[in-house]
């Protein structure tokens, strides 16, 4: 049985995945993919607006683009009139070489194992 702590750790994680996604669907939707394309966060139409920014922007995957068209760092204050487009090369990098990502997918894996291994043993104790 999956305690509540596990269940709720799970529900958080799917949640910022999703919240994660729908930032990045923004931007792709907006054709914000480049510094000539970088658009205001209030063409977006994100909900929750700049705070769902913050990790992205410090990974690199999203960029703040002044006025006069130059990268700039964007983390806590911004103007309203930066601009920001998602760089899907950094994106593609962050995916890949994660090392956060790579022990969750091993942890994942292990969880299976693990949830096969007791429903094995279930089911041969019923018998």
């Amino acid at each position: 049985m999956m305690n509540i702590g596990a269940l709720t750790a799970a529900i958080a994680g799917a949640s910022a995945a999703r919240a994660r996604t729908e930032v990045l669907d923004a931007f792709r939707v907006h054709e914000a993919t480049s510094v000539a394309r970088a658009c205001l966060l209030a063409d977006l139409d994100l909900a929750g607006g700049a705070a769902r920014l913050d990790g992205l922007l410090r990974a690199g995957v999203i960029r703040a683009v002044d006025r006069q068209g130059r990268t700039i760092e964007a983390h806590g204050e911004r103007s309203s009139t930066d601009r920001f487009y998602l760089d899907e090369g950094a994106l593609i990098t962050q995916r890949t070489s994660s090392p956060k990502r790579q022990a969750l997918q091993v942890a994942l894996v292990l969880l299976l194992v693990v949830a096969l291994i007791l429903a094995g043993g279930v089911v041969f104790r019923l018998r």
